[in-house]
């Protein structure tokens, strides 16, 4: 579908063209069936990734958790992942899917469960050339880092990401802690520490109602450049889904609609103005990607999550980490795991999801570059998208496109730079909390 931009520009969402003036745009219909289509991607692999659910249990009680503070509903009998436990997953599901694509250690908090993580991670380099070993990688709250961890991810080049919703007043009303006076000077001290450790550093911001409600212009330029003191390799930016009133993004709100949407602009302004400037700061995973696949004519492929797994201290493996509080959605994990995924109706729902059968991105300008649709909360959200992800995925598209059909002659260098960078994957971590 070809969409207008504005008075003399279109974009076509299928062929991911960008058409420049009424009379090229009539052109271009004409000839439309002589460009080519553009071939689509379903999986990010040919084999899966695992995120171990380390730990089911944290040392923080953020209010929006999504995992009910790390516990996933206390659904497992088991807390902690044992060393056994990693080992046989991990071989049993090399023998079954061929390879491996990567391993995350997720929560809870998984470095309440460093000692037995150390020794999988060890077993592996014993066992194993580094070139078939999986990317690693720690999706960490923050709060736990000392020169051992440090080492550990430094000698085995462990990715590491954490969160931090911004400056230290808003951070601090919803990721809280027991005992802990300020979570945000505990991360902030955390990524202090590795700042001279070669390893790849993210952050998660996620941005909720307490944000927006006194939103003034540029404020969220501040708070990036707070994130670029910490020496990240990126960061990615995420409306919260949450039902608490105190942080659920109301867009019927007119105040909070109209914040979120000059917040989204203010986030396109710093990233094109770093782009005309040459600077290759760290800039969000989903505005770097859309610029990367557009320019690239490339399609954002899909989610895999249900081709993918995460798998808790009981052995039990989810479609994803967001359906793991759902014991409907949970299969035992044994050798016969990738056969029984393919008769479980859960699992077949959730990785059958693509932007392809979602309603609101059939008609969406973002379909086809769109790297905003998580399969589980698609699933477990009947079939939608969270409309605050939408308007950020539209903004950002409609954004770039306008950037690219008027200065990328101008700013072509800068450009390719950028994009050696992100295709070598140093402007982001590959990992996510």
């Amino acid at each position: 579908m070809v969409y207008k931009i504005k008075e003399g520009l279109y974009f076509d969402n299928e062929k991911l063209n960008i058409i420049k003036g009424e009379y090229n745009k009539y052109l271009y219909m004409l000839r439309y069936n002589s460009f080519p289509d553009i071939s689509r991607k379903s999986r990010r692999s040919i084999y899966p990734t695992i995120v171990f659910l380390s730990a089911t249990i944290c040392n923080l009680k953020c209010k929006y958790c999504f995992a009910h503070s790390g516990t996933y509903g206390n659904n497992t009998m088991k807390e902690l992942f044992l060393f056994d436990d990693y080992v046989e997953i991990f071989e049993s599901a090399l023998k079954q899917f061929g390879g491996i694509n990567a391993i995350s250690f997720f929560g809870g908090e998984p470095l309440l469960n460093f000692d037995e993580i150390k020794k999988f991670v060890v077993y592996m380099h014993q066992k194993y050339d580094n070139k078939k070993i999986p990317f690693m990688a720690i999706a960490s709250n923050g709060i736990i880092m000392n020169q051992e961890i440090k080492n550990f991810l430094i000698k085995y080049d462990i990715g590491f990401c954490t969160s931090l919703d911004g400056p230290k007043e808003l951070n601090d009303l919803n990721r809280v802690g027991p005992n802990i006076k300020s979570v945000y000077d505990k991360v902030v001290d955390t990524m202090n520490s590795l700042a001279d450790a070669t390893i790849r550093k993210s952050i998660q911001f996620t941005f909720n109602k307490e944000h927006l409600i006194n939103y003034k212009k540029e404020d969220i330029i501040i708070w990036i450049k707070e994130f670029e003191n910490l020496n990240i390799e990126g960061y990615e930016v995420v409306a919260v889904t949450s039902d608490d009133e105190n942080c659920k993004i109301d867009l019927e709100n007119p105040i909070i609609f109209n914040n979120y949407i000059q917040l989204c602009n203010d986030i396109s302004n710093y990233c094109l103005q770093a782009i005309r400037s040459g600077n290759l700061v760290p800039m969000p995973k989903i505005f770097a990607s859309l610029l990367l696949h557009i320019i690239k004519k490339v399609y954002q492929e899909d989610c895999s999550a249900g081709f993918s797994f995460s798998v808790s201290p009981d052995k039990i493996a989810f479609p994803c980490h967001v359906c793991a509080d759902d014991m409907e959605y949970g299969i035992e994990f044994t050798d016969f795991f990738r056969e029984e995924v393919e008769n479980n109706e859960k699992y077949q729902m959730v990785d059958k999801i693509t932007r392809e059968n979602i309603e609101e991105c059939k008609s969406c300008i973002a379909k086809n570059v769109c790297s905003y649709n998580c399969k589980g909360l698609t699933c477990r959200n009947s079939y939608k998208i969270p409309k605050e992800r939408c308007v950020m995925m539209q903004i950002f598209t409609e954004r770039v496109i306008v950037f690219l059909a008027d200065e990328y002659a101008e700013n072509k260098d800068e450009i390719k730079k950028i994009l050696i960078e992100i295709s070598k994957g140093k402007n982001y971590a590959k990992t996510s909390r």
